[in-house]
């Protein structure tokens, strides 16, 4: 029996009892180079239109052309009435839309454009939701390369106090430009290579105008 424990005892399975070693910490990855760096505004904006420029090449079903948050790609022409572009909660809904506010002036039009490349050939309307305060007619244009050639569309009125969606035909020839002596009669010419959407309005409103969801839609 004495013998039998010795062996037992002998056996490195049945030794002294020890406190299990702590797994040592696996070492820190080293870095494989710099961080990049955290993209600009300017870069974060050049991003956003070349994301919205392919989703139209892609001829995608809507196309979302603005958003509130970037409203600062929205600008008056200094040929048209002075504007100044801001933002504002939208009566009723309390969502943030972009508000056009119409300063004196003597072209009895004020204008707001944004530059955005576009490829139109995929698209029927291009949509856009507007509420008044007062009674204002807008049309829609679009600027085309070469040239920088401007189609303007026929207006639509919006009336006095009235929220109201407009949507604008871009296929067929209900469009003006300087090639037709700006009478109506001719379609969008190199509607692949748009570089600016305008809107251009005509009569006063006292209160802001609201702009929001300036869009691209397919019918079909």
């Amino acid at each position: 029996l004495r013998k039998a424990a010795q062996e037992l005892l002998g056996d490195p399975r049945f030794g002294p009892t020890e406190r299990p070693r702590a797994p040592e910490a696996a070492a820190a990855p080293r870095p494989t180079g710099r961080a990049e760096p955290a993209a600009s505004p300017a870069e974060r904006l050049n991003q956003r239109i070349e994301a919205v420029h392919q989703s139209s090449a892609r001829g995608e079903r809507v196309v979302v052309i603005d958003e509130p948050r970037g409203f600062q790609r929205w600008h008056g022409e200094s040929w048209a009435d002075p504007v100044t572009l801001g933002l504002e909660r939208q009566p009723g809904t309390g969502k943030q839309v972009i508000a056009l506010r119409q300063q004196d002036g003597d072209n009895k039009k004020w204008v707001m454009s944004i530059d955005q490349p576009l490829d139109l050939r995929p698209y029927d309307v291009l949509t856009v939701d507007v509420q008044v305060s007062e009674p204002v007619a807008i049309s829609l244009a679009v600027w085309t390369q070469p040239g920088n050639v401007i189609f303007e569309s026929r207006a639509q009125t919006v009336r006095k106090g009235q929220a109201r969606r407009l949507s604008f035909e871009l296929k067929g020839d209900q469009f003006k430009s300087q090639t037709t002596n700006w009478q109506f009669g001719t379609e969008i010419q190199n509607p692949a290579n748009v570089i600016r959407i305008t809107l251009f309005i005509y009569g006063r409103s006292k209160d802001s105008i609201l702009i929001r969801n300036l869009r691209l839609v397919k019918n079909a």
